[in-house]
Formats: C-alpha cells, structure tokens, sequence
C-alpha cells in the first residue's frame, strides 16, 4: 500500500492538497484489553493482569491508519456526516443504516455492541469497509460500508 499526499501551489499558495491512495490498508481494532508486560529476562510479552491504557492508543492509532487517509481521498473534514450501512449485523442477521461523523470516535462508537467485539477494517482507494466479530457473529457480519451521507431532497 502506498499513500501520496501532493499540493498543487501557485508561488508559495498552496491551491490544493490531495491524497491518494494505492493499495489496500487493513486494520483490526478490539475492544477486549491488548496490554501486555514484557519480561525482560525472558526477552517475551505476556497478558497483562490489568488494562491501563492500550484503548487510546488502539483509537489513535485507527484514527492514524485509517481514519485519517480516508477523510484525506475523499475530501472529507471532521464535520462531515457519513452514512454507515450494515448487512447482516447481531445474532438475527438484521440491516440498516447510521448517520455519523467521520471522526475515529463516531466511527467506533458506531459498530460498537455491548459485548466484546473486534472489527477488521479495510481502506481501499477512497473506499472504507468494515466486518465485525463477536460472540453473536462468530464468521463476520456482512459488509459495513462508510460513505458520504446525502440528504435526499424533498
């Protein structure tokens, strides 16, 4: 996967800025805790008793990763709604729709369940998609598609 991030400039004015994406970029994020200690006798990580604080990082991170090049392809700002559509999602294999901003933050707390869960994301092009995991979707959920939300007019 590469990302190119070029400005077109007039002078020392930058006209405008694009990104472009070429490849595929995964990324899988959980909810369930991911700290581990580290020995350094044995030069090995184990899981660590308690959680202290690899939620935030596994959210900056996405934000990085993911979230980031996507609102760069498509012109997207924090601000923007997006519409995430979901195909057999929870035990009943049931679909619909969300509207949300296109924000790390937005995004998780979209595919989010009260259960434990962990979601593969992939970025390809200006394309954003998603399948979760859990307990209730054991094989995937259908696909989770991120777009442009756009009003219909009346």
């Amino acid at each position: 996967m590469l990302v190119f991030r070029y400005q077109q400039k007039k002078g020392t004015k930058v006209l405008e800025t694009r990104t472009v994406i070429i490849g595929e970029i995964r990324h899988e994020i959980t909810n369930s805790c991911i700290c581990e200690n580290y020995n350094e006798e044995t030069n090995t990580y184990s899981p660590a008793d308690s959680c202290y604080g690899c939620w935030s990082d596994e959210v900056s991170n996405f934000d990085y990763e993911i979230i980031k090049p996507w609102r760069d392809a498509n012109g997207f700002d924090e601000d923007t709604n997006i519409r995430v559509d979901f195909n057999r999602v929870n035990w009943n294999g049931v679909s619909g729709y969300g509207i949300v901003k296109a924000t790390a933050s937005w995004v998780i707390s979209a595919i989010s369940i009260n259960t434990d869960w962990r979601v593969v994301f992939t970025l390809n092009g200006k394309a954003l998609t998603a399948t979760r995991y859990s307990h209730d979707e054991p094989v995937g959920t259908g696909l989770i598609t991120f777009n442009l939300f756009e009003r219909e007019e009346d």
